[in-house]
């Protein structure tokens, strides 16, 4: 049975997608790739960033859908 490929064309849920990482470069590379594929973004530098828009988009309704973090 073979897999359909998701596309830019046939994608049909768009995320909100919190995005943690030290590094601006990596962080300006994941905006890129999600943002293209149509996801909002919300970007954060360290921990203390990402807890504060994670709270903020629960308060407000705005719940964030998916979270990537570089933990080390």
């Amino acid at each position: 049975m073979a897999k359909e490929l998701i596309t830019t064309e046939n994608a049909t849920f768009k995320a909100k997608i919190l995005v943690m990482d030290d590094d601006e470069m990596v962080r300006g590379i994941a905006r890129e790739m999600l943002a293209h594929l149509g996801h909002e973004m919300f970007l954060a530098a360290d921990g203390d960033e990402a807890i504060r828009l994670f709270e903020n988009t629960y308060k407000t309704e705005e719940e964030i859908d998916l979270v990537i973090m570089d933990l080390t």
